[in-house]
C-alpha cells in the first residue's frame, strides 16, 4: 500500500432476530462497536460500561443471527 491509498476498515453489525414473525434489528452499539450477548447485551469494553435487556419481539427475547 502507497502513501496515497486509504484503508477502510467495514464493520458489520450484527442482527437481532425474532424466531416467530422474522423481524430483525441492529444489535445496538455501545463504545463505538456491537454490544456481545451474554445473558443482557453487554458493552464489549467492560461489564461496568453499559448493559441492556435483549429486545423482544412476539412477546419473548429476539435471538443473535
Amino acid at each position: 500500500m502507497n502513501k496515497n491509498e486509504k484503508m477502510v476498515v467495514i464493520h458489520e453489525m450484527g442482527k437481532l432476530k425474532c424466531s416467530i414473525c422474522g423481524q430483525e434489528k441492529e444489535v445496538p452499539e455501545c463504545c463505538q462497536e456491537s454490544m456481545i450477548l451474554k445473558g443482557d447485551l453487554l458493552c464489549c469494553c467492560t461489564d461496568e460500561c453499559h448493559h441492556q435487556h435483549v429486545p423482544e419481539c412476539c412477546g419473548q427475547p429476539m435471538s443473535y443471527l
